[in-house]
């Protein structure tokens, strides 16, 4: 797996910054970047993850993940699979168990006897430093890579539009870059289909 420091190098060689004296960007401004374009991975190609959450007696919603977006099953115990019911709507007095996912949490119809076992889908998580790994597929480091390259071009762009109205080159480098990202995106959606 890719470390931030290798992807951040991958970024500067295809951003052609590769002085290590003097950079055009700096690395927080890169990691920056390189962090929203995993996020719309995460957004458009959720991972899937589990979580095991102790049961607390008494209690009936449990605070899930930060990076949960969507819940796809809950079980009560491990292999029984726990039915679902609409967000905000009450648990009916006397009915079977269910869960609804809302505000960030699994609200349950009652406290559970046995831990939980939620399934979601949710965000990738960021490197915490630069020897951390990615926990994206390679074609997800290449659609960072080539969002981030995007981020950082655009921002180029502005700032030669505002010194003499706009120059070709990162214009032209732009719209290679526009390129390579709907590559890597469908090179995505292909491995995910197969």
């Amino acid at each position: 797996m890719a470390t931030l420091a290798e992807v951040r190098a991958r970024l500067r060689r295809g951003l052609e910054d590769t002085d290590p004296v003097a950079p055009l960007w700096p690395d927080a401004e890169l990691n920056e970047w390189l962090a929203v374009a995993v996020r719309e991975y995460g957004a458009r190609f959720p991972r899937e993850a589990t979580v095991t959450i102790v049961a607390v007696p008494g209690q009936a919603e449990y605070a899930l993940p930060t990076d949960a977006r969507r819940v796809l099953r809950v079980e009560s115990p491990a292999g029984w699979p726990v039915p679902r019911r609409a967000p905000r709507t009450g648990h009916e007095p006397g009915a079977a168990q269910s869960w609804a996912h809302f505000g960030g949490a699994i609200g349950l119809g009652y406290a559970p006897t046995a831990s939980l076992v939620v399934a979601y889908r949710g965000l990738y998580p960021f490197p915490a430093n630069d020897s951390a790994t990615f926990d994206l597929p390679d074609e997800g480091i290449d659609l960072a890579v080539a969002g981030a390259t995007i981020l950082a071009l655009q921002r180029r762009e502005i700032a030669a539009v505002k010194r003499r109205g706009g120059s070709p080159e990162v214009a032209l480098a732009l719209e290679a870059a526009r390129r390579s990202y709907a590559d890597a995106l469908r090179c995505c959606r292909r491995v995910r289909t197969e």
